[in-house]
């Protein structure tokens, strides 16, 4: 993961360099920001599919991946106003029926 990340990375700092000049407006908004994203919501992140990688088996744990996009919308509409439609709900119920199949104890 982190020789792919790291060649993903060195890729777009090129395309980037080589199609626009390079402009950065460096704000205390901005330092929060990326500070935000890269220590709590990565570590959060990783922590918690060690946490449940350490409970269930893999094939488990990745269905639980499952409801990270319903989760975002919900966290969105609650958030930041954004509207949720019927087919989402519709979505967000397909989803969480998934989960719960691969997940139950057989």
């Amino acid at each position: 993961n982190f020789y792919q990340a790291g060649a993903a990375t060195l890729f777009h700092v090129l395309v980037v360099l080589s199609l626009e000049p390079v402009r950065l407006n460096v704000t205390d908004s901005l330092v929060l920001a990326m500070g935000w994203q890269i220590v709590a919501v990565s570590f959060g992140a990783f922590s918690i599919l060690l946490y449940l990688l350490a409970q269930n088996s893999a094939s488990e744990t990745v269905a639980w991946l499952f409801l990270v996009p319903p989760l975002a919308a919900m966290f969105s509409w609650f958030l930041l106003g954004e509207s949720l439609e019927p087919n989402d709900f519709i979505g967000f119920a397909i989803a969480s029926a998934g989960v719960y199949l691969a997940t139950r104890g057989k």
